[in-house]
């Protein structure tokens, strides 16, 4: 959870300076906004200051040489919410393939998106707990295969069961100060050779 969250703030990079009813509206519902007013300033966000959530005038970037601008943004994963005053098609199908969390119009209720921002902010951290934890059972999934594999090879190589394999892969690692996973992963490659 990011320090923001603890204070009950959003941060918010706002990239819309045609909207600055927005602007007075967002800061009224207690976001902390990160104003930038040209789409170059996107480049200057780094990790550190990482904002909750990116709210971007797509006419403005449209003025500014295109969505390449939003690379920075992208790269860092920061969720987007789009305002444009004509939604095409072609608009919507670019928002769809940035991941972008809404394509709204720039007449939008600015006391709806203030409600909205914090429900897309839940919504993407949640997002993100859901991706660290499908990485943490794939790594799991991948170090009991391994394991596995070792076992396996010992119970050949002695012509033990695979519970004594177990037993003496365990006493390996125990031995040799290291982790079942890391004496399985050892193990494994040699047998290969």
């Amino acid at each position: 959870m990011s320090p923001s969250h603890h204070s009950g703030t959003i941060k918010v990079l706002y990239a819309a300076p045609r909207l600055q009813s927005l602007h007075q509206s967002l800061v009224d519902a207690g976001y902390q906004l990160h104003a930038v007013w040209t789409a170059e300033a996107h480049g200057e966000v780094s990790p550190a200051q990482r904002p909750d959530i990116c709210l971007v005038d797509m006419d403005e970037i449209d003025t500014l040489g295109g969505i390449s601008k939003l690379k920075p943004a992208v790269a860092l994963r920061i969720p987007m919410v789009f305002v444009a005053h004509e939604i095409t098609p072609q608009r919507q199908d670019l928002c769809q393939r940035l991941g972008a969390m809404a394509l709204l119009p720039d007449d939008v209720d600015a006391a709806a998106l203030a409600a909205s921002l914090r429900l897309w902010v839940e919504r993407d951290r949640d997002m993100r707990t859901l991706r660290e934890s499908a990485l943490r059972l794939q790594e799991a999934l991948l170090s009991t295969r391994s394991v596995s594999h070792a076992v396996g090879i010992l119970a050949e190589r002695h012509k033990v069961p695979i519970t004594s394999a177990f037993q003496l892969l365990r006493a390996h690692a125990r031995d040799g100060r290291k982790r079942i996973e890391d004496m399985a992963k050892e193990l494994a490659p040699q047998a290969m050779s």
